[in-house]
C-alpha cells in the first residue's frame, strides 16, 4: 500500500501545477478532478490497483507539466478533458441526448426480452451523428440510422442466396449489431456544451433538453479568448470610490488573464473545431423544431500536421494574428504592473550565478533589475556583467555605492536602488536565493488582486517560504538545511496560516514603495490614505523619518518592515505558493551554532514572548513533557510515549520537507537528512540557553549589541559579564559603545 505521505505529496504537486493553468475555469475543473482522483486513490484497498491509479495520476501530472511548458499536444489534452472532448465529462455531456421520452417506443426484437429493444436516436443525437462538425470521423447519412451499415450483409436479405444457404440473421445477432452500432457511433461524437435556441427561449420554455452545462456560457468564454483582445473594464465612480482607486485609475487585473498569448489563442481556436454549436429553431408546434450543427466563427478550418507542428488552413483575415511558431509570446508590457527587482550583493555567494540568472528568466513582461553593491571592486560585479551581456533584452542596471543610514549593511546597500527604482512594486531578493520563472507573475497576481470581500484587508506584502539546498557537504550546512526545511518551514507556514501576527523572513519580499514610504517603524496605526494618496505616482520618500532608511537601525529589517506594514497600515501579508530556494554555502558546526545564537538574540528583543516559548515547539522538550503528563494522568509508560512521539514527529518533518521540494528525498540523502535532523534536535535547547543569556551578536565580522526595542548598538569590546556588572551599577559606558543614531561608516 502507498504511504499517505506519498499521496499527499502527489496531491500538492498536482495543485502546484493546477495553479499555473491560464484560466479560472481550467483551475476550478482540475482542482475538482484532483480531489476526486486522490479520494479514489486513498480509498482503494487493493495494492496493485492503487499502484496503477497512482501511476495514472503521475502520468496525468507529467502531461500537464509538459503542456504548461509549451507542448501543444499535451495542452490540447488538458483542454479536451476540461471541456468534455474526452474523459468522464464527455459522457456526462452526451447523456441528456441518448434518450428521447417523446419518441415512439420501438418493438422488441426478441419477445419478452426488454434488453433487445432497439436504440432510440433523439433529434439532437441524429443531428450530431449526421454532421461533420460534430464527428471525429466522417458523418453518417440519415439512412444509416434506420438501417446500420453493419446489417447490410447479403445474409441480412432473406431473399438472398446467402440467406437461403446459411439462413438469415438471428434475432440475437440483429439486436447485438444494432446496439453495438449505437455505442460505437456515439463514441465518435463531440457533444455540445450548450443548445443555442434561436428564439431566445430557455430549454424549458422551448420544450427541449438543454446541455449538461447549459447556462455556464463556457462556449462564449472560449470565443472571448480567441476573439478580439480583451481590455480591462472601466470602473464606475462608485466602484472606484469603494476600492480606494483614483478616478483616473483602472484597477489592474491579474497578469495571466489580461492578454492571451498567440500560442494560447491558437490552442483555444483549435479547441473550437471540436466544440460543435447545436442550434434549435422552434417550429409552429410545441416540442417541434429543427436542429442544426455548425462550428464557431472563430474555429479553425481544416487542419493538417506537418513535421510535428499544427498549421491552420483558413481565411487570412481569420488567422491574421497567428504566428508560425508555437512558442508563447509575452503579454504587452503596458498591460501589467511594472516591478523593480532589487538584489543587494556582497562578494561571491554560493550559487551566485544561478541565483541571479533566475531573475533574468522571469516570465513577466514588465520588470527591471537593480543590482546593488557597496564597493566598485566587489567580486560579484563580474557575475552580474556576464549575465547582463547574456540577457541584453532584460533591463538591468548596476548601482554602486552605499548610503549609510544605520547599522544594517543590507539597508545601506539598498537605499540608492530603492530610490532609483522606476516602478512602485519592489521585489527584494537576497543574493543566495533562486526562484522559478513564474514566481514574479504569481506574486504580482497575489499583490494587486483586490480582497475577495470588503471585510478583508488588502495585501501589502507577498513573501515566500525558504527552501534550503546544500552544495557543500559540511556538517553545519546539512544541519542548517534540516532546520530550515523542517522546523523553520513548519512554524513559518503555520504562523502565516493562522495570521494573528506578522511573521516574515526577508529572503524574498514583494511590496509597494508607496506603502514603505508611509512607515516610520513606530508600529503605531496611521490614518488611512485618501484615494489620491493610494494612486499617487511612485516617488522617493521626502521625509527622512519615513521609508526604508528608518529601518537601517534594525538588524532584522525584514521582520520590522513586515511588522510596520501590518500594524501601521492595517494590512495583511500573503504567503505565496512558490518557494525561495536558498543556497547554503560552506558552513561548519560552529558557524551553524553562532548563526542560530545570533538570530535568537535578535528575536529576543523583538518578540520576547515567542522567543521564550520557542523551546516548547521543539521535539525533545515536547516529548519529555508529553511522556511525563501521560504517565501521571493516564499511567502510560514514558518509553511508550517516546516510542510513538519520535516517529510521528520525524514523519511530519519529512513530509514538510518533501512537500516543499515537490518530490521524495532520494535514499542516500534520506539517511544524511535523518542524521542532521537528529543532531539539530539535540542542539536546539543548548543553543537557545546560550542565546537567551546574551545580547551581543556578530554579523559579517562586526559586533553589535541588541537593545530592548529591537535596535542595535555598535559594540567595541565589552563582554556579557562586564555588561551585567555595569548595568547593576547603573549607567552606560559610552567609551565602549558608539551610538548609530548619527551613523558613521562601519
Amino acid at each position: 500500500m502507498l504511504k499517505s505521505s506519498a499521496i499527499v505529496n502527489l496531491y500538492r504537486s498536482y495543485l502546484r501545477a493546477i495553479r499555473q493553468l491560464p484560466h479560472s475555469y481550467l483551475r476550478q475543473f482540475y482542482r475538482l478532478k484532483a480531489r476526486d482522483d486522490m479520494e479514489s486513490l486513498r480509498n482503494t484497498d487493493y495494492p496493485n490497483l492503487q499502484d496503477k491509479k497512482y501511476e495514472r495520476i503521475v502520468k496525468e501530472l507529467s502531461r500537464m507539466n509538459r503542456g504548461l511548458q509549451g507542448d501543444w499536444r499535451c495542452f490540447d489534452h488538458i483542454l479536451d478533458l476540461a471541456y468534455g472532448r474526452k474523459g468522464k465529462l464527455k459522457h456526462e455531456l452526451l447523456e441528456p441526448f441518448l434518450a428521447d421520452v417523446n419518441a415512439q417506443v420501438p418493438p422488441l426484437i426478441i419477445p419478452q426480452m426488454p434488453s433487445s429493444r432497439p436504440p432510440v436516436y433523439s433529434p439532437e443525437l441524429r443531428a450530431l451523428l449526421t454532421s461533420d462538425a460534430s464527428r471525429t470521423t466522417k458523418a453518417l447519412k440519415p439512412s444509416d440510422l434506420n438501417k446500420p451499415s453493419t446489417q447490410r450483409a447479403p445474409q441480412a436479405d432473406p431473399s438472398s442466396a446467402e440467406a437461403q444457404l446459411f439462413g438469415g440473421l438471428s434475432k440475437r445477432r440483429e439486436k447485438n449489431l444494432l446496439q453495438r452500432f449505437f455505442k460505437q457511433e456515439v463514441q465518435k461524437v463531440y457533444p455540445p456544451l450548450e443548445v443555442d435556441i434561436q428564439s431566445g427561449q430557455t430549454p424549458q420554455e422551448a420544450g427541449i433538453k438543454g446541455g449538461a452545462v447549459q447556462g455556464l456560457n463556457l462556449q462564449q468564454d472560449i470565443e472571448a479568448i480567441v476573439g478580439p483582445v480583451w481590455r480591462p473594464p472601466q470602473l464606475t465612480r462608485r466602484e472606484r470610490r469603494a476600492q480606494g482607486v483614483a478616478d483616473t485609475t483602472v484597477l489592474p487585473s491579474p497578469p495571466h488573464d489580461q492578454r492571451p498569448t498567440r500560442w494560447l489563442r491558437r490552442r483555444y481556436q483549435s479547441l473550437l473545431t471540436r466544440l460543435p454549436v447545436l442550434t434549435f429553431t422552434p417550429g409552429p408546434k410545441a416540442n417541434a423544431g429543427h436542429y442544426a450543427i455548425e462550428r464557431s466563427t472563430w474555429a479553425l478550418g481544416d487542419v493538417y500536421s506537418t513535421r510535428g507542428r499544427l498549421l491552420p488552413v483558413a481565411a487570412a483575415v481569420q488567422l491574421a494574428w497567428l504566428e508560425s511558431t508555437t512558442d508563447q509570446s509575452r503579454a504587452q508590457a503596458n498591460t501589467v504592473p511594472g516591478v523593480s527587482i532589487l538584489r543587494p550583493l556582497k562578494g561571491l555567494d554560493t550559487n551566485l550565478y544561478e541565483n541571479l540568472e533566475s531573475t533574468f528568466t522571469q516570465e513577466y513582461p514588465n520588470y527591471e533589475l537593480l543590482f546593488s553593491v557597496a564597493d566598485a571592486s566587489d567580486q560579484a560585479l563580474g557575475v552580474v556583467r556576464e549575465l547582463i551581456a547574456k540577457y541584453p533584452q532584460v533591463k538591468a542596471e548596476i548601482v554602486i555605492g552605499e548610503e549609510v543610514v544605520g547599522v544594517n549593511p543590507k539597508v545601506n546597500n539598498l537605499v540608492r536602488s530603492y530610490r532609483k527604482a522606476a516602478h512602485d512594486i519592489l521585489w527584494v531578493l537576497d543574493s543566495n536565493v533562486m526562484v522559478d520563472p513564474g514566481t514574479l507573475a504569481r506574486s504580482v497576481d497575489a499583490l494587486v488582486n483586490p480582497p475577495p470581500s470588503k471585510s478583508q484587508k488588502r495585501i501589502a506584502l507577498v513573501h515566500h517560504v525558504p527552501l534550503a539546498f546544500v552544495n557543500e557537504p559540511q556538517l553545519g550546512s546539512q544541519i542548517e538545511e534540516a532546520f530550515l526545511n523542517t522546523n523553520h518551514a513548519k512554524m513559518y507556514i503555520a504562523i502565516n496560516t493562522v495570521a494573528l501576527e506578522s511573521c516574515v523572513v526577508g529572503k524574498s519580499n514583494l511590496y509597494r514603495r508607496s506603502d514603505i514610504d508611509r512607515l516610520d517603524a513606530s508600529l503605531k496605526p496611521h490614518p488611512s490614505p485618501t484615494a489620491d494618496m493610494s494612486a499617487a505616482a511612485p516617488s522617493p520618500a521626502s521625509d527622512s523619518n519615513r521609508g526604508l532608511p528608518v529601518f537601517g537601525r534594525f538588524l532584522a529589517e525584514d521582520n520590522m518592515v513586515a511588522s510596520a506594514l501590518w500594524h501601521e497600515l492595517d494590512v495583511r501579508h500573503e504567503l505565496s505558493c512558490d518557494v525561495a530556494r536558498n543556497a547554503i554555502g560552506n558552513m561548519s558546526l560552529s558557524d551553524y551554532i553562532w548563526r542560530r545564537v545570533r538570530w535568537i538574540r535578535v528575536r529576543k528583543h523583538m518578540v520576547l514572548a515567542a522567543t521564550i516559548l520557542e523551546p516548547f515547539t521543539e521535539c525533545i522538550m515536547l516529548s519529555v513533557i508529553a511522556s511525563l503528563c501521560f504517565n501521571q494522568l493516564l499511567g502510560i509508560p514514558q518509553w511508550l510515549t517516546l516510542l510513538i512521539h519520535y516517529p510521528i514527529w520525524i514523519m511530519v518533518d519529512l513530509d514538510v520537507y518533501e512537500s516543499l521540494a515537490g518530490h521524495p528525498l532520494p535514499a542516500p540523502r534520506l539517511w544524511q537528512f535523518l542524521g542532521a535532523w537528529a543532531l539539530r534536535e539535540l542542539l536546539a535547547f543548548p543553543i537557545w540557553c546560550m542565546a537567551i543569556l546574551g545580547d551581543e551578536v556578530v554579523w559579517r565580522g562586526k559586533k553589535y549589541r541588541m537593545m530592548r526595542n529591537g535596535e542595535v548598538e555598535h559594540a567595541t569590546g565589552e563582554g556579557y559579564l562586564s555588561s551585567l556588572l555595569r548595568r547593576l551599577h547603573g549607567g552606560r559606558r559610552k567609551d565602549h559603545y558608539e551610538r548609530l543614531d548619527n551613523p558613521v561608516d562601519i
